[in-house]
C-alpha cells in the first residue's frame, strides 16, 4: 500500500490534509471510529463503519464512505459513490490529457436520533494537474427505521413552509450585509429562493438544522461553503413532529424565537377579512361531486368534504381529487348512523374505519369529523380525538332539493365566520353552491377551509366541538 500511494503522498500536503480538517469532528457523547487510513480524516459514530475506496491507474482515487446497518442504505451510497467517480472520470477524460486527475472524499456523521443520521462528504477533485482543485459538499440524509433518504421537504409540514425558512434566512443575512447592493440583494433572493435545489445540501445535528450553502449562492464575495445552523427548537412550527424528538419538542413549545409556519402565515393574512367555509356531507358522488370540483376549481374556492367511510371505500379517486386539489377532508363516519344510540364499541369502528381509510387513500389522518345529523356526547368527542365540526348554516338542500330555495336559505342566514352545511350527492346543492359562491363573492367574502376559518380566529383542538369561528 505505502508503494502504491508514493507518488500520492507527494500531492497530501494540498489535498490530504485540506480534507482531514474539514473532517475533522469530535462527539465526547458518541464513540468516534478513527479513519482505517493515514491520508483523509473521517469521523463516523457507533453503529456505522468506514469503507474505503482507491485506484492509482489513470486517476488518484481515494475514498472514505459510510456503512450502516441496513443493507438497502448501503446500496444506495455505494450507488451514489460510483456516479460520482464515473462523472469525474468522465470529466477527465474529456480533458484529453497525460496527467493524472485526482478525487478526494472524507466524511462526517451526525446524529438527530437513533432512526435519522446524516453524512456530509467532503470532495476535493481535480480533473487535471493543470486544472484549480473543486471542493464540494454533499450531503445524504436518511430515515434508517424506514430506509429512506429524506429530502429537505420530508421535514416540513408542508411544501410552503419552505418559504418561512426561506424568509427568515433572507431577512437575516440581509441585516447583516450594511449597506446590501442591489446586486447583493439580487444574489442573496435568487440563492435563497425557496426551491428544494437551494435547500437539499443539509445535516440534522444534535439540536439543529444545518445548511451548506455553495460558493456564490447567497455571497457573492465567498469562494467558500456557507454554512447556517438554525436550532430545531426555533423550527417547531414548520418540521414534523419526527424530527422534534426527545427534549426538542418541550424546546420548541417554550421557544422565544419561532420561526412562523405557512398555516400562520396564511391566518395572519386571513384574521381581518371576511371569511365563511362551505362544507359538503355524504360524498363522494360518482356524478355529483366531479362536477362540484370542477365549480370549485374555476372558482378558485377551497372547500371542504366530510366523506362517508363506505362511499370512500367506492369511489377513493374522487377523494383523491379533493385532496390533491387543496380541499380539506374530514370523516363523516363509516354508514351514516346516529352515533348516540349505538353501543362506545360501535362508535369507535365507525370513526377508526373511515381514518383508516382514509388514512390508506391519502396518507393523512381525516381533518375534523362531522358527526351524523350532528348527534354527539362530550364522550363521542373525546373518542374521536379530531376537532368536531357542526355548522352554523344549514342549507337545508336535502329538503329542499331546490337550487332557489338553497341559496335564497344562505343568503339569509349567512355572517362573517359561517360554517355552512350542504351535501355533495344531489344536482341541485351542486347548482346551489354555483350561484351561492357567485353572491357571496361578490359581497366580499373570501372561502376558506374549516380548518383555515377556525385558526384564523382561534386555535383548533381535538374533541372541541365548533359551530362557527367568528371575531
Amino acid at each position: 500500500m505505502k508503494k502504491k500511494w508514493l507518488g500520492l503522498g507527494l500531492l497530501l500536503p494540498v489535498f490530504g490534509i485540506i480534507i482531514g480538517v474539514l473532517s475533522e469532528r469530535v462527539d465526547k457523547k458518541e464513540s468516534k471510529a478513527p479513519s482505517v487510513n493515514t491520508y483523509i480524516k473521517s469521523v463516523t459514530l457507533k453503529d456505522f463503519s468506514i469503507e474505503v475506496m482507491s485506484e492509482n491507474n489513470e486517476n488518484q482515487i481515494l475514498v472514505n464512505y459510510p456503512k450502516t446497518k441496513s443493507k438497502k442504505i448501503n446500496q444506495r451510497l455505494e450507488s451514489f459513490l460510483r456516479d460520482e467517480l464515473s462523472s469525474f472520470k468522465k470529466a477527465s477524460l474529456e480533458n484529453n490529457l497525460r496527467e493524472k486527475g485526482s478525487f478526494f472524499q472524507s466524511f462526517e456523521t451526525y446524529k438527530l436520533s437513533s432512526d435519522i443520521v446524516s453524512f456530509k462528504f467532503n470532495v476535493l477533485r481535480k480533473n487535471s494537474p493543470l486544472l484549480q482543485t473543486e471542493s464540494q459538499v454533499i450531503t445524504k440524509t436518511y430515515d434508517l427505521k424506514e430506509e429512506k433518504e429524506l429530502q429537505i421537504l420530508d421535514l416540513l409540514n408542508e411544501k410552503e413552509d419552505l418559504q418561512s425558512i426561506s424568509k427568515y434566512l433572507y431577512d437575516k443575512f440581509s441585516k447583516e450585509q450594511s449597506p446590501p447592493t442591489q446586486k447583493a440583494k439580487a444574489a442573496l433572493q435568487n440563492g435563497l429562493k425557496p426551491v428544494e435545489k437551494n435547500f437539499n445540501t443539509f445535516v440534522l445535528d444534535n439540536d439543529s438544522l444545518v445548511f451548506y450553502f455553495a460558493p456564490h449562492q447567497i455571497n457573492m464575495d465567498t469562494k467558500a461553503y456557507t454554512q447556517v445552523s438554525l436550532p430545531l427548537r426555533e423550527l417547531g412550527e414548520v418540521v414534523t413532529p419526527q424530527i422534534l424528538v426527545g427534549h426538542l419538542k418541550e424546546e420548541a413549545e417554550k421557544s422565544k424565537v419561532k420561526i412562523p409556519s405557512a398555516q400562520q402565515v396564511r391566518n395572519k393574512q386571513l384574521a381581518n377579512k371576511k371569511l365563511l367555509a362551505l362544507t359538503f356531507d355524504d360524498g363522494p358522488d360518482p356524478q355529483t361531486t366531479p362536477r362540484l370540483l370542477s365549480i370549485l376549481k374555476k372558482e378558485n374556492v377551497p372547500a371542504t368534504f366530510f366523506v362517508l367511510g363506505n362511499r370512500l371505500a367506492l369511489y377513493p379517486e374522487i377523494v383523491k381529487q379533493e385532496h390533491a386539489l387543496g380541499h380539506q377532508v374530514g370523516s363523516h363516519t363509516f354508514n351514516h348512523l346516529n352515533l348516540p344510540q349505538l353501543p362506545m364499541k360501535d362508535v369507535q369502528e365507525e370513526i377508526k374505519n373511515t381514518a383508516d381509510l382514509v388514512q390508506k387513500t391519502l396518507g393523512i389522518t381525516p381533518q375534523g369529523l362531522r358527526p351524523p345529523y350532528g348527534a354527539t356526547t362530550p364522550q363521542i368527542n373525546e373518542q374521536a380525538q379530531t376537532p368536531i365540526i357542526q355548522w352554523s348554516v344549514d342549507s337545508l338542500d336535502w329538503k329542499s332539493k331546490n337550487a332557489d330555495q338553497i341559496e335564497q336559505v344562505v343568503m339569509n342566514e349567512v355572517y362573517d365566520g359561517s360554517i355552512i352545511l350542504m351535501h355533495d350527492i344531489y344536482n341541485s346543492s351542486v347548482d346551489g353552491a354555483a350561484r351561492v359562491i357567485k353572491k357571496l363573492k361578490s359581497q366580499g367574502y373570501t372561502f376558506v377551509t374549516v380548518n383555515q376559518l377556525i385558526e384564523a380566529r382561534g386555535k383548533l383542538k381535538n374533541s372541541q366541538v365548533y359551530f362557527n369561528a367568528t371575531r
